[in-house]
């Protein structure tokens, strides 16, 4: 797991001055693609939330990258992501990161998290790839001077001849995008497969979320937080059922002994739902106190879950 947060985290490094151009990331990724989250990290980097949740855990050394001379919390400046169909556990998906580095910055730490991991490299199409272990490797690669990928190896395979020869984006989620709010820090859109359907009905146990067919979200950090999803299903009715499910579904976390024991039912005060047609909109509201207190506050739970437990001493005061 560290080796893949440290993959992940060495794509997100590559700095850019602006986010990525939209159009060009849509053809980035292969037709089959479902999904586009596009995140810029230089904007969230400068909210209070953002700074707040990484107080004090900003060294990345540990994961090989500070021997690259990357920083990714200081140098991320926006990163893609993109999964295809066949649900979270069996799906190919990809993460893209551009920036100024050079290629010779790139090719030196996906050498150095090769030697430190003890990692296999091996080429394809001319460029060099570094994989992970395990039955279901994935692989990070520099495409060219300013532009990084990390992601499983039939895609990234796949983004490597797009680079080199172009091709066309998926229709679907270029007219979904249209929906999003491009202005926002963090903003994504997925058009889900009748196999992802069925692997997010089984994974949440839930027939109505059966009937969702597209999702778009976005997430703001500019003052507090504002998180806005929008879900389309089959027909008016079911987006009826699913405003009611979800509503249920609060009320009765809203009104569970543990979530007020720990003090978060509170939170759940700013997310509303509606439905209009076949679309259910939730939309989650904190004011900047709102983030500081519930971010203390999860903090200090995991504190409190992470500590070792007490030795038991028996009754002669001297441990067992």
């Amino acid at each position: 797991m560290k080796i893949l947060v440290g993959l992940c985290l060495l794509v997100s490094s590559v700095a850019i001055a602006k986010p990525f151009d939209v159009d060009e990331a849509l053809r980035m990724f292969p037709a089959d693609a479902q999904s586009l989250v596009s995140i810029d990290l230089a904007r969230v980097r400068k909210s209070e939330s953002w700074n707040r949740l990484l107080s004090g855990k900003q060294d990345a050394t540990g994961l090989g990258l500070g021997d690259c001379g990357i920083d990714p919390f200081a140098d991320s400046d926006a990163l893609l992501l993109s999964m295809g169909s066949g649900g979270v556990e069996h799906a190919d998906f990809a993460a893209i990161g551009r920036g100024g580095f050079g290629a010779g910055k790139l090719a030196q730490c996906v050498k150095l998290l090769a030697q430190k991991n003890h990692l296999v490299t091996r080429a394809y199409s001319g460029k060099t790839l570094l994989v992970t272990k395990g039955p279901h490797p994935s692989v990070a690669a520099a495409l060219d001077d300013s532009t990084a990928v990390f992601g499983s190896e039939k895609w990234v395979k796949k983004i490597i001849d797009l680079k080199r020869r172009g091709g066309k984006s998926s229709e679907r989620l270029a007219s979904l995008v249209k929906r999003a709010d491009l202005t926002a820090a963090g903003w994504g859109v997925a058009a889900l497969s009748d196999i992802s359907r069925s692997a997010l009905r089984a994974q949440v146990q839930s027939t109505v979320l059966s009937n969702v067919r597209t999702v778009c979200a976005s997430l703001s950090l500019d003052d507090g937080v504002l998180a806005k999803v929008s879900l389309e299903t089959s027909g008016a009715e079911e987006g009826k059922s699913l405003q009611s499910a979800i509503e249920k579904e609060i009320g009765e976390a809203k009104a569970s002994l543990q979530m007020r024991l720990l003090g978060l039912s509170q939170y759940l005060d700013g997310l509303s739902i509606s439905s209009e047609g076949t679309m259910v909109t939730g939309v989650m509201r904190l004011a900047d106190q709102q983030v500081k207190d519930l971010i203390e506050r999860t903090k200090a739970l995991l504190d409190l879950a992470l500590q070792p437990p007490a030795a038991d001493t028996g009754s002669s005061g001297v441990p067992r």
